[in-house]
């Protein structure tokens, strides 16, 4: 199963990864190389204000080393020499990256003894900026860019093929489109698992992956300054927002998984009060973005992850369940913010050409490496609660064993005990066997009520305390059900005693016909009033029962002396289902009470009620 998770996680991040690294050699293709360049650095107020005077600036030659491009927090001017010397047009691509350090940026041209014309130099979503050139067959041009950078950094720089460009732009696109969308159908099977199982850590890493799923997004360019480029406080604002959110939310994942609050008091205390810093910190790093700011968040995120990856190690020797899984996660993380600030560069924001794969590979790997945990975690769960089924169900088994051999023992104690007295006297052995015929037949005298056939009220207490503790030893239902005949005192006024004596008969007939298995107990519980006892009976059986019983008496009447007399009666039902604090009290006084509700109801009904230990034993009805 392990393996199967892996290698359905890791076969995405392999294709990101392969699609990165052919995204990234095709960007070294390219087909014109710029290397000499001239360039003018000078105050903003002191820079050019008409196009035509920038020919005449005083202009410096250098070179580029490595396509990287520096800039100065000042007004840049740079100039380069580009021709065709082939019999056909060519079009090609002058592309900027890591553009968002910029606050302005033009591109001109300029061709033999003519006046600069300004060319669409737009942002892209991947943090470029791009203009098209097209020349002419045998043209030579000069090409001016007008860049102004917040702070000092070296910019990478490269003229691309059109046709290149447009390829490579295509691959990148899909390349990042495969990868967010995996993160978030990823982030999505977390938020259904959250949905349908109210598991509150599914919710935590939901949000977890959530803000890896929009800081993946930001580092290959869908920012707010993307989406909003004239508004300067947007630039850099997502990434150290984010950083924290996620540290914040892994903290909180790994104090609720671990249960840290109970097995660690110190160490989760310690973590809450960082992760309340970490939160209020998120106030200044929304309002003051800068390169600074993110690698302060980046250093501190990765103290963070280092310190839960010690942790983990630590749980780990402890014998803590997923401890090692967690452990990656933590390490993933680390590694992942090394990465980022061994690549920022003089303060940017430091998402450089060619970073493509590692940072889609380690969002995979992390993605996978949580669902991995989470799914395990739920695994362990699901083993745990089958574990505990199949030490209920030996314990049950054992118990049954216990009372069979006991069983046995007495069975054959007694068969010892028998033998003996029959060995030592005869005449004994017949006094007792006599006895017991008369203690048989007092305690059928004491436990049948003579005038129904049916156990009286003695037989009835005694059966419902011993159903009562089978029914709560072996875990199964144990309903009750409560009857009396309606109006049975204008019977006894209107037909006499002797009717109504012979009524109590009849029903009491019906009630044994109703009653199908040996352990159904039929009782005369006062009166006209009876109780069934039903073990192991749910609700809709007993109910089923009341009123297949109720239908019987009340399609017929009762003839008494070539009298008919209609008769109907009133049940109330009640279930034990092992709720706590419920006794043999609780539950008649339940029955009863549906009773008096039947009653109430206008009688010749049957009722149910659901057990509550607050029902007072004592009930009132007719």
């Amino acid at each position: 199963m392990l393996c199967r998770c892996f290698l359905l996680g890791f076969l995405p991040l392999l294709l990101s990864a392969f699609a990165a690294g052919a995204n990234d050699g095709a960007q070294g293709q390219t087909r014109v190389e710029l290397t000499e360049y001239q360039f003018w650095r000078g105050e903003l107020s002191a820079a050019p204000k008409a196009l035509d005077a920038v020919t005449s600036l005083p202009w410096q030659a250098a070179s580029l080393k490595n396509r990287q491009l520096p800039l100065t927090v000042a007004a840049n001017w740079l100039a380069f020499q580009l021709s065709n010397d082939s019999a056909d047009s060519r079009s090609y691509y002058l592309s900027l990256a890591n553009s968002f350090s910029l606050s302005e940026a033009g591109l001109f041209i300029s061709g033999h003894n003519s006046a600069l014309q300004p060319l669409p130099f737009a942002l892209t979503a991947d943090h470029q900026r791009s203009g098209k050139i097209v020349l002419a067959p045998q043209e030579k041009v000069t090409l001016y860019l007008f860049l102004v950078s917040r702070e000092q950094v070296n910019l990478p720089l490269k003229l691309t093929d059109a046709g290149l460009y447009q390829q490579t732009y295509q691959e990148t696109t899909f390349t990042q489109g495969l990868t967010l969308g995996g993160i978030a159908s990823l982030a999505c099977v977390l938020l259904l698992v959250f949905i349908i199982c109210g598991n509150s850590n599914a919710l935590l890493l939901f949000a977890y992956t959530l803000c890896q799923l929009l800081w993946l997004s930001v580092l290959q360019g869908r920012n707010l300054a993307y989406y909003f480029p004239d508004i300067p406080i947007f630039i850099g604002a997502e990434l150290p927002v984010l950083t924290l959110l996620s540290a914040v939310l892994l903290i909180s994942f790994c104090r609720r998984r671990f249960e840290l609050n109970t097995l660690e008091p110190f160490l989760s205390k310690t973590l809450g009060w960082l992760a309340l810093g970490l939160s209020v910190y998120l106030v200044p790093a929304m309002l003051f973005p800068g390169g600074f700011n993110l690698i302060l968040t980046l250093l501190v995120y990765s103290l963070v992850a280092l310190l839960l990856l010690a942790i983990a190690l630590y749980l780990r020797q402890k014998q803590q369940r997923l401890a090692t899984l967690f452990a990656l996660v933590a390490a993933v993380q680390f590694l992942f913010c090394l990465g980022n600030l061994f690549n920022l560069e003089n303060y940017s924001l430091g998402v450089l050409a060619g970073n493509a794969g590692f940072y889609q590979s380690t969002a995979w790997l992390n993605a996978v490496l949580i669902i991995l945990l989470h799914s395990r975690h739920l695994f362990n769960k699901l083993e745990d609660t089958r574990t505990l089924q199949q030490e209920a169900i030996a314990n049950a088994r054992a118990s049954q064993q216990a009372q069979d051999e006991l069983l046995a023992l007495q069975e054959e104690n007694q068969e010892q005990l028998e033998i003996r007295v029959q060995e030592r006297t005869l005449e004994l052995n017949i006094a007792l066997q006599e006895l017991e015929s008369a203690n048989r037949e007092l305690a059928k005298k004491n436990t049948i009520d003579e005038l129904s056939g049916l156990f009286n009220r003695r037989h009835y207490d005694q059966k419902m305390l011993a159903e009562y503790r089978r029914s709560k030893r072996n875990l199964t239902a144990l309903s009750i059900v409560v009857i009396d005949i309606d109006h049975f005192k204008k019977v006894n006024d209107n037909f006499g005693h002797l009717a109504g004596d012979q009524c109590i008969v009849w029903v009491a007939n019906h009630i044994k016909q109703s009653l199908k298995r040996s352990s159904d107990i039929g009782c005369r519980y006062g009166g006209e009033e009876f109780c069934l006892i039903l073990p192991d009976t749910e609700p809709l059986g007993a109910y089923a029962l009341a009123e297949t019983l109720r239908l019987a008496i009340a399609e017929h009447p009762m003839v008494f002396e070539n009298k008919e007399i209609p008769l109907t009666v009133s049940c109330g039902i009640s279930t034990y289902q092992q709720q706590a604090d419920v006794h043999p009290e609780q539950i008649f006084a339940a029955a009863d009470k549906a009773l008096y509700n039947a009653k109430n109801s206008g009688r010749n009904q049957v009722q149910q009620v659901y057990i509550d230990p607050l029902i007072s034993p004592e009930s009132s009805h007719e």
